[in-house]
C-alpha cells in the first residue's frame, strides 16, 4: 500500500472587525477541500458577516475545490453573510471561477 501524501494546502485566518479573512495557499483538491471548508465554517460560527477567501496563492484547484466554494457560498448565505473571493485576474483559478 502506498502512503497517502500530506495535504498540500496551508490556511491562514484573521479577523478585522466584521471582516474575516481566510487565505489559502497550495492545492485546493479532494484531499484539501475539507480543511478549507472546515476553516471557513469556523469563521462563520464566530459570526463574521463578511468572509473573504483569498485564493491568490492557490496553485491548483480541482472540481472538489470548486464544490467546496459553492457549498461555502450557500452556508454564508444561510448566515445572512457575504462571501468575497479574491483571485488574480490572469490566473488559472480566476478562469475556472469565471
Amino acid at each position: 500500500m502506498l502512503p497517502h501524501p500530506e495535504p498540500s494546502l496551508q490556511t491562514t485566518t484573521w479577523q478585522l472587525d466584521d471582516l474575516a479573512v481566510l487565505r489559502l495557499a497550495g492545492a485546493l483538491d479532494a484531499l484539501t477541500a475539507p480543511l478549507a471548508l472546515s476553516s471557513a465554517q469556523q469563521m462563520l460560527i464566530d459570526r463574521a458577516p463578511v468572509l473573504v477567501v483569498d485564493l491568490s496563492q492557490v496553485s491548483f484547484i480541482a472540481s472538489a475545490g470548486i464544490g467546496a466554494l459553492v457549498r461555502l457560498r450557500g452556508q454564508v448565505e444561510e448566515h445572512a453573510g457575504r462571501l468575497v473571493l479574491v483571485a488574480p485576474a490572469d490566473g488559472r483559478v480566476w478562469r475556472l471561477l469565471a
